[in-house]
């Protein structure tokens, strides 16, 4: 007892020196832990459960129990921390907390031990600091070839004024008893953990409600009940009900306020000037695994002081167009800065219908062009990094791993963006003619089938083909009602003996008449089509079909696609819907 003390003592008393966020020099970091552990780390799968309220995310209020299981995240899985050996810049530390992250950067690397973690120094040994942080993350830059587009994109936010967090590189290795001996992994980014020291560096308290939502793009208001915004919103604090019905209010102003209203409000509720250089860095850099379209990789603070809601970015190894499901990295070039976003955002949309926001908006992105592209900003900070990139690889060469797929990010899902120094120089010229009012502005959008992942564009012909024929005043949008115009458009063709429902053989045959006139279904089984669309929309299960049962089954579809819940179908939603109809 009395040595843990004193190995306690000690290492409390020196972590406190250690320099972390330090860009020119990286790290080493060697995870040690045995075969049970390395067995417990991996996560299982379960549908998502609204993590608990807690001071820290996923900090139990009791002793931490190793191997427990915490609430899933938005792909399911299911991490435990377990106790594991750190030795860091030489120095080791015992028992720290240690589990896996994320949601595609852990599924492409599965397998492997080339996957993001996270380092909890105090979840086991409480009080102990590295550096003065609890926790750190480790993230594996999978899709990112270049190895920079973390730490440059938080850089630029940073130097943009917009809260964001530290960075620093480590050379990665692991010991797992039976496993790996000393398996160098090659380099990471060592990322700051948004935590109660962090907002409290970067605002007037750290004691406020800290929410990570989850495909929330356009801010949804929910209803006054604050039970049904814990699922989208995710909670990382405690909720003061204060400060929740505050948020709240935010929303209901947002998404029902009036434009006077709207207008003599929004300031009160939100740090505008801020978020708005938040949106132009976005764009920027064309950050669109975001806010800006999946409705992801963000934080979201409630300052109890002001009562002010506040943006903070995460999870930036896309950025610099890495996601390219929404515009290829030709197309990403010359992303709109007065367009960024995809599909609908309504708070963003209302902000720049403001003439004072929206030149305060542009303010933003050209001091934005000036600092990171026009003086080189952007370029000067890669060089930076060139030399940890040239010991990455020294070491990867000691270790006998060069150009070894161990040592370098995953890839594979998206399609391989321009080399990052390219589209930095061409980004910023397109920004410059952009300000000028000059050359052409790329918008995102969802329906491109060659850019898509292979399920999405297998049902994109289709409903590209459907969209015209359904959103009937073209405002980009599907409503329940005009879907329910088209369905008995459809209903009222195929049921021509007017019996009020459609067996398999009527529905087949009608279904083939419509395939025969679209283009890009023609390829498609009418009867196996019939199945699929009988499988979903037969309530009652007597093998027919009433116009009721269709549009029942098409307004259960939009209630289990629509992310943003926004009541209507955007034109990834109808991709979504379609997928489930595909026939096995």
């Amino acid at each position: 007892m009395l040595a843990t003390a004193v190995v306690s003592a000690a290492q409390r008393a020196t972590t406190r020196r250690v320099r972390l966020f330090d860009v020119d020099r990286p790290h080493t970091v060697h995870l040690r832990m045995s075969a049970k552990a390395w067995q417990t780390i991996q996560p299982t799968h379960g549908a998502y459960v609204p993590p608990a309220p807690s001071t820290r995310p996923n900090r139990p209020k009791a002793p931490a129990v190793e191997g427990r299981r915490l609430a899933p995240g938005p792909s399911g899985n299911e991490y435990a921390y377990v106790r594991a050996a750190v030795e860091f810049d030489g120095r080791r530390y015992e028992d720290v907390g240690v589990r896996l992250k994320g949601n595609v950067s852990y599924a492409i690397a599965a397998g492997t031990p080339r996957l993001p973690y996270k380092l909890d120094f105090d979840r086991f040994l409480r009080g102990r600091r590295i550096g003065g942080e609890i926790s750190l993350n480790l993230n594996n830059n999978s899709f990112d070839p270049t190895q920079c587009r973390e730490p440059l994109a938080y850089w630029v936010f940073r130097r943009a004024g917009v809260p964001a967090p530290r960075t620093a590189s480590a050379l990665f290795s692991v010991t797992i008893d039976g496993a790996y001996s000393n398996e160098y992994l090659g380099l990471y980014t060592l990322v700051e953990e948004v935590d109660e020291r962090f907002l409290k560096r970067h605002f007037k308290s750290g004691k406020g409600l800290l929410l990570k939502p989850e495909g929330v793009r356009g801010l949804p208001y929910l209803g006054d009940n604050w039970d049904s915004y814990t699922s989208r919103f995710r909670p990382r604090s405690d909720v003061d009900p204060n400060l929740a019905r505050r948020f709240i209010e935010f929303l209901k102003l947002v998404n029902q306020a009036d434009d006077q209203t709207f207008r003599s409000q929004i300031e009160s509720y939100l740090a505008v000037d801020e978020f708005l250089r938040f949106v132009a860095v976005n764009a920027a850099i064309a950050n669109l695994d975001s806010f800006l379209c999946t409705g992801h990789n963000y934080y979201l603070y409630v300052d109890p002081v002001d009562g002010r809601t506040h943006w903070i970015p995460w999870d930036m190894h896309l950025s610099f167009s890495g996601y390219t499901w929404v515009g290829s990295g030709r197309d990403q070039v010359n992303l709109s800065i007065s367009h960024p976003w995809w599909a609908f955002n309504r708070l963003i949309e209302r902000l720049l219908s403001i003439p004072q926001y929206q030149q305060r908006y542009r303010a933003s992105v050209e001091r934005i062009w000036q600092r990171a592209f026009k003086e080189r900003g952007l370029e000067k900070r890669l060089r930076r990094l060139e030399p940890i990139l040239e010991t990455a690889a020294a070491a990867a060469a000691r270790a006998g791993r060069a150009n070894s797929p161990t040592t370098r990010p995953a890839a594979g899902l998206f399609s391989p963006p321009p080399p990052l120094s390219e589209f930095i120089a061409r980004r910023g010229e397109s920004i410059a003619n952009q300000l000028q009012g000059k050359g052409t502005a790329y918008i995102p959008v969802f329906n491109r089938p060659e850019m898509l992942p292979p399920a999405h564009a297998a049902a994109a012909p289709l409903a590209n083909a459907l969209w015209p024929l359904v959103d009937v005043n073209r405002d980009g949008r599907i409503t329940p009602e005009e879907l329910a115009a088209g369905i008995r458009t459809f209903f009222a063709a195929a049921d021509q003996q007017k019996r009020g429902a459609l067996d398999e053989h009527t529905l087949t045959h009608a279904l083939a008449q419509s395939f025969a006139v679209i283009p890009a279904v023609r390829h498609g089984a009418p009867a196996a089509w019939a199945k699929a669309i009988l499988a979903c929309a037969d309530l009652n299960g007597d093998g027919r079909l009433t116009l009721d049962e269709l549009i029942v089954a098409s307004r259960r579809l939009l209630g289990e696609v629509d992310r943003d819940v926004s009541g209507f179908f955007d034109e990834r939603e109808f991709i979504e819907a379609i997928i489930r109809l595909l026939p096995q």
